[in-house]
């Protein structure tokens, strides 16, 4: 069975007519989606009709918990790289943690799936990075993955639609934010 994917962002229509509730939308068509954690049925699904070829996971290695052995145990099974990175939401990614997550969305074998547990902060930030490195958008079209759309609610999780505003797509950039990180500010700290 093979999706047909028209431009649509709504995961009921990516999986022709199954209803998979998990936040699922296109990130770039072809090559990247986002969406909350899904179910050992809907990551299966996921993989087998987006051919997704690496899982990145924003909730980090969780060894032991059922979720993650599920996930872990797919991934394996059906050939697809799990990347595990703990990140926050209520706080900017630690330098090192941020260069780990760009190199990987530059290194990664696509179509990749990003999620996190809801789908919307961490995965919208990730996403907003994903959209100016890897798609080339500027800074407001990118930081259009973090909208109530997608769930996401920057009252709740400011620090996400901050690493939006502040992010550039350079080495430089790395480097300096890595130099500066301790005098970044994003209202939980």
């Amino acid at each position: 069975m093979a999706a047909t994917l028209v431009g649509c962002t709504d995961a009921r229509f990516l999986f022709s007519g199954l209803d998979l509730p998990f936040n699922l939308h296109e990130l770039d068509p072809g090559k990247a989606y986002r969406s909350a954690q899904p179910t050992g049925f809907e990551l299966e699904n996921a993989i087998d009709l987006l051919d997704l070829k690496t899982v990145i996971n924003l909730r980090g290695y969780h060894a032991g918990d059922p979720w993650y052995d599920e996930e872990a145990q797919i991934c394996q099974e059906m050939g697809v790289t799990l990347v595990d990175f703990r990140m926050s939401g209520r706080s900017l990614p630690e330098p090192e943690l941020l260069e780990a997550i760009v190199e990987t969305l530059q290194t990664a074998q696509y179509p990749i799936l990003i999620h996190c547990l809801g789908g919307a902060d961490r995965t919208g930030g990730v996403s907003a990075v994903y959209r100016m490195l890897i798609a080339g958008d500027d800074r407001a079209t990118a930081m259009q993955q973090l909208s109530p759309s997608f769930l996401h609610f920057p009252i709740r999780y400011p620090c996400m639609d901050y690493l939006a505003q502040i992010y550039e797509s350079t080495d430089e950039w790395l480097i300096e934010y890595a130099e500066n990180y301790d005098q970044y500010q994003c209202g939980y700290e």
